[in-house]
């Protein structure tokens, strides 16, 4: 889906890079890379990220970002739930130290000891 969307959206742009591209190529004896759009994949700590890259005019990067996004959001909601959102949440605990490893209160603290 992700690819889909970002080749529709990008398309045109396409067309015209990879000419311009092919006289840069040819004339200073670079890597001939594809330009076409790209999806990875990270999996780590319990979770998948995907990320998309994608050949654009840097006069048109807000817009066709924005098109992006609307286009994906568009495709989750509409696919009658084919694919759904990931929820992230964090768990903070917080303990307090144990009796043994607290100052004595009669020990003056560290903020006190500086200040004098």
């Amino acid at each position: 889906m992700l690819l889909r969307v970002a080749k529709e959206t990008v398309s045109d742009y396409l067309v015209e890079a990879q000419g311009s591209w092919k006289r840069i190529v040819e004339n200073y004896r670079i890597q001939n890379r594809p330009l076409e759009p790209t999806v990875t994949l990270d999996a780590s700590a319990g979770s998948l990220e995907f990320s998309l890259s994608y050949l654009v005019d840097y006069t048109k990067r807000t817009t066709v970002k924005d098109q992006l996004f609307t286009k994906i959001v568009d495709e989750v909601v509409n696919s009658n739930g084919r694919l759904e959102w990931a929820t992230c949440s964090t768990t903070v605990v917080l303990q307090s130290a144990p009796a043994d490893l607290r100052a004595p209160a009669d020990l003056p603290s560290a903020s006190s000891a500086i200040a004098r």
